[in-house]
């Protein structure tokens, strides 16, 4: 998996948890999703070609600008205990 894909992969989780905590965000089912990123020139082409390259007859595309990503974990009060 290449660093792009990995970074898509990312997005994707994210902003489906976005999606899920918005409800009111109206999106088709079947939407396309561009994801473009501030700062992250060479990211943008490459995912809206690979993106578009994907693209079925007639589908909805929707880009998703993101402008700031988190640089710390969302998680809190982690606690490992060996098994």
């Amino acid at each position: 998996m290449t660093d792009h894909q990995r970074f898509a992969a990312m997005l994707e989780r994210e902003f489906s948890g976005y999606l899920q905590s918005h409800e009111d965000t109206a999106l088709s089912a079947n939407a396309l999703v561009i994801f473009q990123v501030d700062g992250e020139t060479e990211f943008n082409r490459w995912h809206r070609e690979m993106s578009l390259r994907h693209r079925e007859l007639n589908q909805p595309v929707v880009e998703v600008h993101v402008r700031h990503l988190r640089s710390a974990s969302l998680l809190e009060d982690v606690n490992l205990v060996s098994a």
